[in-house]
């Protein structure tokens, strides 16, 4: 799950809200086309349907902005 924010102050304050609902979190910078976007990466979770689980209880806390993703690639030189 994750949620985008366009400054890191911001990606940063997602992050907290996620981690109030007792989530890990992580903020991955995706330098892709255009502007640089901030990731609020939430999870490691064992299933999909854990994630999807989880996901269900942030929309209905008002939380619109998670949604799912896969596995993160891993980038050169990271492990």
């Amino acid at each position: 799950m994750a949620a985008t924010a366009s400054d890191h102050r911001a990606a940063e304050i997602a992050a907290e809200q996620f981690r109030g609902y007792g989530l890990r979190t992580g903020i991955y910078l995706d330098r892709g086309p255009g502007s640089p976007a901030y990731r609020v990466i939430v999870g490691q979770f064992g299933s999909a349907e854990a994630a999807v689980a989880a996901r269900k209880v942030l929309l209905i806390e008002g939380l619109e902005g998670a949604f799912l993703v896969g596995p993160l690639p891993v980038r050169s030189g990271e492990q």
